[in-house]
């Protein structure tokens, strides 16, 4: 069973935990689409999941719209993840927000961070080289949304069919969207992160290549290592524990 607090949903190890790995979310989703990796991890490891606040158990809460925004939510969650060492995982937008967490750390003395997972996500620079080449995405009509979300796949037909599940949830992936593109287009002048980053993608993903993902190994000072899946953007549906054990090995090798 998994216990919430402070936007973080997570199930507490066996025995004392040793290390937390935290998930974090896709655009429009929601951590329960994470939930599922919750009993595939070692036993002395403390899975936790980040709420975005905008939907779900935060659906009344507070949107994040901006750096600003983003960085008082990880004013709230620091001390809650960072009393033992820390890995963090997250896909395509959630991927983004694992960056800005992991620099938030690397400010602070005393990091718990000692990993980064980066699945379906290209880097930054990549949308500010071209940024002049393609419409937001959060800018589309509800239409057009909807097509570019069918083109993602990894959404079930039924939530196309359902007029109150779009209408619910399309307003969630449009702030969601106008967040990353907020970041994307404002990024301070970063250091290289001093932890080593994972990289996770299918060999099928319209959205995000092979050669574009590999660019993530500008952002460390440590070699980076691609795990390449069968499938697309959802590549890890119906392979969790395939993905569990790749991210298992990739930390191990570091610890």
């Amino acid at each position: 069973m998994l216990a919430y607090h402070n936007h973080i949903y997570h199930k507490k190890s066996d025995e004392s935990a040793k290390l937390r790995i935290l998930f974090i979310h896709h655009a429009g989703g929601s951590a329960i689409h994470y939930f599922q990796f919750s009993d595939l991890f070692p036993k002395y490891w403390d899975i936790s999941f980040l709420e975005i606040p905008g939907r779900g158990t935060e659906k009344s809460n507070y949107k994040v719209e901006n750096r600003e925004n983003l960085y008082s939510l990880f004013d709230e969650i620091s001390s809650s993840i960072s009393d033992i060492p820390l890995a963090l995982f997250g896909h395509s937008f959630g991927a983004h927000i694992a960056y800005e967490l992991a620099q938030y750390f690397q400010l602070k003395k005393n990091s718990p961070l000692i990993w980064l997972g980066i699945s379906g996500k290209k880097p930054p620079h990549i949308y500010l080289k071209n940024k002049s080449d393609y419409e937001p995405a959060y800018l589309r009509s509800f239409d057009s949304l909807l097509q570019w979300l069918k083109s993602m796949g990894g959404t079930p037909q039924e939530f196309f069919n359902s007029p109150e599940l779009m209408d619910y949830f399309i307003p969630i992936l449009r702030n969601d969207l106008k967040l990353c593109h907020n970041l994307e287009t404002s990024l301070p002048h970063f250091p290289k992160l001093e932890i080593p980053i994972g990289l996770f993608s299918g060999i099928s993903d319209n959205r995000v290549s092979l050669e574009a993902i590999k660019e993530w190994e500008l952002y460390s000072i440590f070699p980076t290592q691609l795990e390449k899946f069968a499938g697309g953007h959802f590549y890890f549906q119906n392979a969790e524990q395939i993905l569990t054990d790749k991210i298992v090995n990739q930390i191990h090798h570091y610890l």
